[in-house]
């Protein structure tokens, strides 16, 4: 079982309004007591999006969202669901698990599967895409041995035009196999996914006739939280997604500069999103660093950083733009293919970098290679090729591993 992808809660739709009225909730709650604080409970009532939010996480004792893999949290998921349906707050428009997969052709179930995420952002279909990739990888090295990864993912999705906001959830299970051919048979590559989908819907009208009601439970259970006076509040905040949620707003704009920071990888991170999706400081900090519109899908194609520069030859006031879209030195300068191809062991080029350094996209390759973070840094003996196929002369030439002999 390899390590699950957790997909933060995220807001879609008209995201923008849904953030500022929640943003709202908070600075109306600061110093103040929704029980007797009108000013509070109107804006509580006027943001159905946090509402929403609100009313999933009330519900969610026993449910850890930050592990999903285990059999007790996947029974903790189930009765999670109930619970919230069982407000009888919230239609329940969707409700499926369809079944996508079979043998060898993966890049096909892929796509099937992806198309099954509604209301999930370009970034994290990069995520799911890029986890069942490494996973493939994984299963190539270990044949015969099944590896299964466990995605989990919600989104609030706010339609003013339609007068209601929408909750998404997906809980996939996705189980690669790899079976190695002999003499007389071929391999094959077995790719199965299990996504369980659910949209439930609160109408304005709904969320107007309720917001007391959830205000109150909110209230109380926060209260017996501190207080350690109820065990329903106790497992609901012992597992919490921000510090936000004692607040009660708990939604959170993605992309965002908190965001990044919390990534390993900011390239990886900013070069996941179309220019038109970022927050306006982030593009202003990307202007900048001379970065335009027009710029960017070429630096999110090729991974590089986005100025033609050393970090060291950075200006102070590009330096600080950097930092703040949480670059450093080593993850500025990071590995590349063109000092790759100029290095005279390219084996120590690669291992002066720790494979937690490099971005998925090079650990990608890596991994094709049959390299990874159990065996790294390359041996020379590695880089030679002699027995690689396409697929691994593809990766070496992605890499700048250009020396390497061809096939025979």
């Amino acid at each position: 079982m390899s390590n699950p992808i957790i997909i933060k809660p995220q807001l879609i739709g008209n995201w923008q309004k849904a953030l500022a009225q929640d943003q709202v909730v908070g600075q109306n709650l600061s110093g103040a007591n929704l029980n007797n604080d009108p000013a509070a409970l109107t804006a509580f009532q006027q943001s159905p999006a946090t509402g929403m939010a609100t009313i999933i996480n009330q519900a969610r004792q026993g449910y850890n969202p930050l592990d999903p893999t285990s059999a007790a949290n996947y029974a903790a998921y189930n009765n999670w669901i109930e619970r919230i349906l069982a407000t009888n707050y919230f239609n329940l428009e969707l409700n499926d698990n369809p079944q996508v997969g079979g043998v060898n052709n993966w890049q096909a179930y892929i796509s099937q599967t992806i198309s099954l995420y509604a209301g999930i952002n370009a970034a994290d279909i990069n995520r799911v895409t890029n986890t069942i990739v490494n996973l493939i990888n994984i299963s190539y090295s270990v044949p015969g041995q099944p590896e299964t990864v466990i995605m989990a993912q919600q989104t609030i999705q706010d339609n003013p035009d339609q007068q209601q906001v929408s909750a998404f959830f997906f809980y996939t299970t996705a189980t690669i196999v790899y079976n190695q051919g002999g003499k007389h048979s071929s391999s094959t590559l077995g790719t199965y996914f299990s996504v369980i989908r659910k949209k439930i819907t609160l109408t304005y009208a709904q969320w107007n006739a309720i917001h007391t009601q959830v205000a109150n439970r909110q209230v109380n259970l926060v209260q017996n939280w501190l207080n350690g006076t109820n065990s329903q509040a106790q497992a609901m905040y012992d597992v919490r997604l921000s510090p936000a949620d004692k607040n009660l707003t708990c939604l959170a704009q993605v992309p965002s500069l908190p965001d990044a920071r919390r990534k390993a990888i900011p390239k990886d991170y900013w070069y996941s999103f179309e220019w038109e999706n970022l927050p306006d400081d982030a593009r202003k900090l990307f202007n900048q660093l001379g970065v335009k519109s027009r710029q960017w899908h070429a630096l999110s194609v090729t991974g590089n950083a986005p100025l033609p520069l050393e970090w060291s030859e950075l200006n102070d006031g590009q330096r600080s733009a950097a930092t703040k879209l949480a670059f450093n030195q080593l993850l500025w300068d990071g590995p590349g293919v063109i000092e790759s191809l100029a290095a005279a062991d390219r084996s120590a080029y690669w291992g002066s970098y720790e494979w937690e350094q490099m971005g998925t996209a090079y650990q990608q390759r890596w991994k094709v290679l049959g390299c990874g973070p159990g065996n790294w840094p390359p041996t020379p003996l590695q880089l030679t090729g002699k027995s690689w196929g396409k697929e691994q002369r593809n990766a070496a030439d992605w890499l700048g591993i250009a020396s390497a002999e061809p096939a025979d």
